[in-house]
């Protein structure tokens, strides 16, 4: 059985393939613990670790918009070997850096090289399988994903208290990326290309204004950026809140990272197939009114019951996510006009790079206002206000356009 699965696929598919496991191996072990190195170990504060960390969500959720059109054009083996040397390069220097400006261009290397990763790998699956094997593609590069993202936590805590060194993190990140580099030189090969359009920065932004005229679609995206701004305090503020109650749970603050990616490898298919029955709107909006209840309540159980109690908030965000978050996409390819498919869906991803490029500085700004206000412990409920109001967005947007 193994044996035909890896004969259904090319070999450029099943490089790529691992490249990505490496990569997400290096990203997530350095994401799991990265807000606490910016705001604790190198005393940058809450506010410009968080501004720091939304740069870097933006970077490499926006960028790959405008690249998967450059890595058409240039070559995938040519982009990805460029990305994996600037992201060795940038995990490198981030070892390195003690100061605000060096870590930021560090940080910012590494969001240019992630952003140039993130179109070759997907366009690879996409080119090396056929449309029957496609949707199994995906579905293994999707999982890839999320094992690396819950066994690089692990490593990252491994690395950090067995050393002491939260700084030799990074140096095993630019040792993974580095690997990986060398395994994209020598074993991977550009997959045969559908012939195309030249890339044209002027017609992308084109385009882009042609995207803006449809009110439905710019309505859903700015929309649905406010689930992302809650989805980035996972990696922000909750972190930096569970330290600031138990400042022991510092040293296993990775471990809360894990819970996400577990429910999703559990669970995503059983509930994706109840949500399947159900059209992609309603659907979205369940998936948030349960992220509401999760993110409410994590200053309750974290007061309450303890810092470790705040995974279940995280459980129950991701069934929230296991929701909304596929149907997504798969809505805004039902509202695209058929020779706008590719444009659309592209544009689909915006709301992410909105979202989570703004969350965690907004975040911070919210807890500053309610801690002179001395309505601290208003934080977490605020959040949960913010996405009930999300929801409910959604629910007149859906009553607008439901036809």
């Amino acid at each position: 059985m193994e044996i035909k699965l890896f004969k259904r696929f090319q070999k450029p598919f099943w490089t790529a393939i691992f490249i990505e496991l490496l990569h997400c191996l290096a990203s997530y072990s350095m994401m799991a613990y990265l807000v606490i190195y910016l705001s604790k170990d190198l005393n940058l504060g809450d506010s410009k670790a968080n501004f720091l960390m939304g740069t870097m969500f933006f970077m490499g959720y926006f960028l790959p918009i405008i690249i998967g059109a450059i890595a058409d054009r240039k070559g995938f083996k040519e982009t990805m070997t460029a990305s994996l040397i600037l992201m060795s390069s940038g995990y490198f220097f981030a070892s390195k850096a003690d100061s605000f400006w060096t870590i930021f261009a560090a940080l910012m290397a590494l969001s240019l090289g992630g952003a140039v990763m993130k179109p070759v790998i997907a366009g690879t699956v996409k080119l090396t399988a056929n449309d029957e094997d496609r949707t199994l593609g995906f579905s293994i590069y999707y999982i890839v994903i999320n094992i690396g993202s819950f066994i690089a936590p692990f490593l990252a805590n491994l690395i950090r208290t067995q050393s002491g060194h939260p700084e030799y993190i990074f140096i095993f990140c630019a040792l993974i990326e580095s690997s990986a580099f060398l395994i994209s030189l020598l074993l991977y090969s550009n997959p045969e290309a559908k012939s195309g359009e030249v890339f044209s920065i002027s017609k992308f932004f084109f385009d882009l204004l042609e995207a803006a005229k449809d009110f439905k679609l710019v309505s859903f995206i700015l929309i649905y950026s406010g689930v992302w701004a809650l989805y980035s305090q996972i990696w922000s503020n909750i972190p930096l809140f569970i330290v600031s109650i138990d400042e022991k749970m510092k040293e296993k603050i990775e471990y809360f990272q894990m819970v996400d990616p577990i429910m999703i490898i559990l669970l995503q298919y059983p509930i994706g197939k109840i949500m399947s029955k159900f059209r992609p709107l309603p659907s979205i909006i369940s998936g948030i009114v349960i992220s509401m209840a999760a993110v409410s309540t994590v200053g309750i159980m974290g007061t309450y019951f303890g810092a470790p109690s705040i995974a279940f908030s995280l459980a129950l965000w991701a069934i929230g996510e296991m929701m909304f978050s596929p149907r997504a996409v798969e809505y805004v390819s039902v509202i695209a006009p058929k020779d706008k498919l590719a444009l659309y869906i592209g544009f689909g991803f915006l709301p992410l790079a909105i979202g989570l490029g703004t969350g965690p500085y907004l975040g911070t700004l919210l807890k500053n206002f309610l801690e002179k206000t001395g309505a601290q412990n208003l934080l977490f409920p605020s959040m949960g206000l913010f996405a009930l109001l999300t929801a409910l967005a959604l629910y007149f947007y859906d009553k607008k356009f439901k036809n």
